[in-house]
């Protein structure tokens, strides 16, 4: 005696998906799996580039901010 059941709508359509993002649409192709991976690395970069770009403005604000504060206090100091 097997253990064997018989394919369910629920198996019918896990294959259905698997076969629309692992298999490509025309031959040679990327398969949806492959162009959803692509699409999510660059938004992961985006991302990563967004937050050096706030690093490095705030980096760039303390500097001036701590230029201006050291030379108003040098020119004060100097005009004594």
């Amino acid at each position: 005696m097997t253990n064997y059941t018989p394919p369910t709508d629920h198996d019918e359509a896990l294959r259905e998906i698997h076969a629309y993002l692992f298999k490509p649409p025309m031959t040679g192709g990327k398969s949806r799996a492959e162009q959803l991976d692509n699409l999510l690395s660059i938004l992961r970069s985006g991302k990563l580039s967004g937050r050096v770009l706030i690093w490095l403005g705030g980096g760039a604000m303390a500097a001036i901010g701590f230029y201006n504060t050291v030379g108003a206090a040098l020119a004060k100091w100097a005009g004594q």
